[in-house]
């Protein structure tokens, strides 16, 4: 939620209206107030209304009203503030042991059993049941670091790679620093952790489209197949989202899909800041001709 307000008001003041939030931080913070709000106690902070200075609470949390953070000293955070909040509630989760891989096998198995209710009828997923799960190779070197931290799907193989996060070194949290602007550790484990969520849709449409074998692209150069597994990931994950899921809070589906929001804002003010109107439009032509322009 923090790292959401960051990138939607960055202004001098992390300030919000709640009715103008998007529509997932606003579920997030209706179904997780309680949570959001402890959390931030826990580290001096709190939520106040403009209007009259009055403090959010779980039990009253308004629909509407110009809100922003607070330190329970008085002071009002500027963005400044608000990272450093953030890199303090992060840093806690540094000494966090995960067994990642599966966690990732409970999630892919999720994905198996949405696709397979959804497509049985005409297209055959079984072998979605049987994806595996692996760390990527870890080279040692620095050029390799961008390619260690990366995902992929190998449909031959049946299996999808996520990086391999107990084998993180400096070089790998620098990254992270560099091209997303990542505090701490913590931040960069957070971002992995959200990932076994986020992106395993993506990587088993991937290898839906192995198993189907019949699509064709006959430019090398239109990624039409990452367009596809894109624009239908968050669509996916949503309706993965609906089944139970004992390990994790009721809330979670609104942290989940709100980090697919985060990710999609990044990489918007890359793509308008980074490289230019030309490499948008082009990027606009691409995406509305589903990958074939």
């Amino acid at each position: 939620f923090l790292e959401h307000l960051l990138h939607a008001y960055p202004e001098p003041q992390v300030e919000f209206e709640i009715e103008n939030l998007c529509w997932w931080a606003a579920a997030l913070l209706e179904n997780a107030g309680d949570a959001i709000l402890r959390e931030l106690a826990v580290h001096g902070a709190e939520l106040v209304c403009l209007e009259d200075g009055t403090v959010l609470c779980s039990t009253s949390l308004p629909k509407v009203g110009r809100c922003t953070l607070r330190l329970q000293s008085g002071s009002i955070p500027n963005v400044n503030d608000t990272t450093r909040l953030l890199t303090s509630i992060c840093t806690a989760l540094e000494t966090i042991n995960l067994d990642w891989l599966s966690m990732l096998s409970q999630a892919v198995s999720g994905i198996a059993r949405a696709l397979e209710d959804l497509m049985s009828d005409w297209f055959d997923v079984s072998l979605l049941n049987h994806v595996v799960v692996q760390h990527a190779s870890m080279f040692g070197e620095d050029w390799a670091t961008p390619y260690e931290v990366c995902w992929q799907a190998d449909g031959t193989a049946n299996c999808i790679v996520m990086p391999d996060v107990p084998h993180f070194e400096t070089r790998h949290f620098s990254h992270f620093e560099q091209t997303l602007g990542h505090s701490c550790k913590g931040q960069t484990l957070l971002y992995q952790y959200l990932g076994t969520y986020v992106i395993p849709c993506h990587e088993m449409l991937h290898i839906v489209q192995h198993l189907h074998g019949g699509l064709k692209d006959s430019d090398p150069r239109s990624y039409a197949m990452e367009h596809d597994a894109s624009r239908l990931n968050y669509v996916l994950l949503w309706h993965v989202l609906q089944q139970a899921d004992s390990r994790l809070p009721v809330w979670s589906k609104w942290v989940l899909m709100l980090e697919g929001i985060n990710r999609s804002m990044i990489a918007s003010h890359r793509l308008n800041h980074e490289f230019g109107s030309a490499c948008c439009d082009a990027y606009r032509c691409w995406a509305d001709s589903f990958g074939l322009e």
